[in-house]
Parts: structure tokens; C-alpha cells; sequence
């Protein structure tokens, strides 16, 4: 993407829907499509130098991050950047660190629930239980006399050292599901992008969300910058910014960014009255508002959108959003709601949820 303002659709998604645009387009007096909350001080800064400039006088750079980041287009841009200024760059990934993949597989299988297309139960592991510990810790050792500048990339990157600068890179859900339709989700520890996109989602949603999230949750206060990487160009936020305005967040009103979907019992409602959305669909199903597992939050400065998952907001503030209830959920929020639009479709099937 060239500029701030540019706008890209990459290859790698499979959806109608448009992606985030990075500056809002204004709000329509009914309906908001891209709700957003004032960052708290601070700004959000285009580019990846931003992100590099993290690595401060250490010399090494621990970039961690959730599912659908395109690992390696993270590591050349990064090393391009830091090159640029005359560093001299090492790059390791965390993807050696893994369990082989007969091993890795076997460990979260008992989560998948074998051949049924939709059960299964949360992983509830760590993600060294995943990983190679001794190859881990091997991986942030600076023996190199070649280059002045280490920079460690991929999940797991912050268990490689507990003390270097730690920037974190996230691709909102909804965009990673949209990316597995596409064929161009890549599963943690894996060599290649997975082409089952329903067997995708099922692994993000009992194994891989629920593991990063608790990963997230542990390396949260570590975060010098946040990057929200859907789009070519990234835009970030300090660390501390990002954990301020969620504090503040927690307590004044507030919208999660929705999502929209087809589906083969979708009405015509939404099309008629939401002329923001694109029209190259049947028909639309549901409107997703807040399936906080699925949903983003958008914060702006200065115009600039940039979206960290609902989960962000749970691991910083979780307590002073649920009050009283959070003893009991602790950083899962137990309200899940959308819009189904069945104007002039079919019928919605009978559900019964134990």
C-alpha cells in the first residue's frame, strides 16, 4: 500500500466484505459501521518503523503475535526496515521452535473432536506445551558477531527472553477467517497454509484462539507496540497507549466493530437499509455485533483506525466490564448478540443450546 490513505484488497482474503479502511469514512447518522473509541494519549503511527524503533538501544527485537499474520512478510519487512538505517539484521522464527508436526497434532487432537464438524472443547494448555523449551531459549542468545541487530519473529517470540523490547502483531478474527476461505491461514507450527477452511475455524476456535489469548494475557504488561497488521501497511500504538484507553474504555460506553455475513436463509433488510455495505451478495444473514470471541474495537487518533480484538480490552480491564461477574467468567465475556436478517428469506432453524 502506498501512503496512509491507500487502499488495498489483498489476494489473501475471501470475502465481499471490505477491509478496514484506515482512515474513517465518516459516520452515517443511523447506523455506524466502524464504532471507534478516542485513544487515550498517544498516536497511531503508520509503517513499520514504528514497530522497529522498539528495539531501542538493546539490540534485539521480540515480535510476538496471534494467528493469520503472515510471519514472513512481517520478518522481510522488518529486516527492510531496520537495514534502511544501517542496521546490520538477524532474523530468527519461532517456527523451528515447534513440536514436529505428528507430535503437535497429537497433542491437540483430544480437543477436536475427531471427525464432527462443529464439537469440540477449549484447549486449556500453554503454548510451551507446544514448543521445543531448550530450542526456545536458544533463540534470542546473541552469539553473532555478523550482525548488530537480533530480531526474533513469530508466536512464542516473547518466551525467547524475558527482558528484550516486546511488539505484538494481531489480525482481527473475522479477517482470519476470511484468510482461511482463501487458503491463507497458516496454523501454529505448521509449514503451509491449511485449504480446509471449516476445519480451520474449528482449530482456531477450541485450540488456537483460546491458547494465544492466555499467551496474550501473559506477556500483556511486556507490550512496547501494538500492530494491527490486516492491511499491508501496519499502524500501531504504543503499548502503554493501548492499555490506557482500555482502561478507560472499561468504563464509559462503547461499541465492538461489527461484521457481515450471507447465509442461505438471508433476508433483504440490511441490503435495503444499509446502503454502506457492499451489494455483491444474496443476501445478508447476520449482522454480527458483539461475538466478542469474533469482534474487534476500533480506536482513532487523529483519524486513523486501528482495531485490537475484544479479548485486548477482557485481559486489561475484565473486571471492571463484567463487575460482579467476573469472579465467575474472568476474562470471558458471557453475552454474545447479533442481528439475523430473515426479511424475504427462509426460515431460521430450531436451536436448543445446553
Amino acid at each position: 500500500m502506498s501512503g496512509v490513505d491507500g487502499v488495498v484488497t489483498p489476494p489473501r482474503r475471501r470475502t465481499t466484505q471490505a477491509l478496514l479502511p484506515v482512515r474513517h469514512p465518516g459516520r452515517d447518522a443511523h447506523y455506524d459501521l466502524y464504532p471507534s473509541f478516542p485513544l487515550a494519549g498517544g498516536s497511531v503511527d503508520a509503517g513499520w518503523g514504528p514497530i522497529v524503533d522498539a528495539i531501542g538501544s538493546s539490540g534485539v527485537l521480540l515480535v510476538d503475535g496471534g494467528s493469520g499474520v503472515d510471519w514472513e512478510d512481517a520478518a522481510s519487512a522488518i529486516r527492510a526496515t531496520l537495514e534502511a538505517r544501517g542496521r546490520r539484521v538477524g532474523v530468527r522464527s519461532t517456527r523451528a521452535t515447534f513440536l514436529p508436526t505428528a507430535d503437535l497434532e497429537r497433542a491437540i487432537a483430544p480437543f477436536l473432536g475427531g471427525d464432527d464438524p462443529v464439537f469440540g472443547t477449549r484447549f486449556e494448555g500453554d503454548l510451551r506445551d507446544l514448543m521445543d523449551r531448550r530450542a526456545l531459549a536458544e533463540l534470542a542468545r546473541r552469539d553473532d558477531a555478523e550482525h548488530d541487530a537480533l530480531v526474533v519473529v513469530g508466536p512464542g517470540a516473547a518466551l525467547a527472553d524475558d527482558a528484550a523490547p516486546l511488539a505484538y502483531l494481531e489480525v482481527p478474527r473475522n479477517e482470519q477467517q476470511f484468510r482461511a476461505r482463501a487458503g491463507a491461514l497458516t496454523h501454529l507450527g505448521a509449514d503451509a497454509p491449511s485449504a480446509d477452511a471449516k476445519a480451520t475455524y474449528k482449530r482456531l476456535s477450541f485450540v488456537e484462539w483460546p491458547l494465544l489469548e492466555r499467551h496474550k494475557a501473559e506477556l500483556w504488561p511486556r507490550i512496547a507496540r501494538f500492530a494491527d497488521v490486516q492491511r499491508e501497511e501496519p499502524l500501531s500504538v504504543s503499548g502503554a497507549s493501548l492499555r490506557a484507553t482500555l482502561a478507560v474504555m472499561a468504563s464509559a460506553p462503547f461499541r465492538a466493530r461489527p461484521w457481515f455475513e450471507p447465509g442461505a436463509w438471508g433476508g433483504s433488510w440490511l441490503l435495503e437499509h444499509m446502503p454502506e455495505l457492499p451489494r455483491d451478495v444474496p443476501n445478508y444473514a447476520w449482522s454480527f455485533e458483539l461475538i466478542s470471541p469474533e469482534n474487534g474495537l476500533l480506536l482513532e487518533a487523529d483519524g486513523l483506525l486501528l482495531e485490537t480484538g475484544f479479548d485486548s480490552l477482557m485481559i486489561e480491564s475484565g473486571a471492571a466490564v463484567l463487575g460482579d461477574g467476573a469472579a465467575r467468567f474472568g476474562r470471558a465475556f458471557p453475552i454474545r448478540f447479533d442481528y439475523l436478517d430473515t426479511v424475504d428469506g427462509g426460515n431460521l432453524s430450531v436451536q436448543c443450546h445446553p
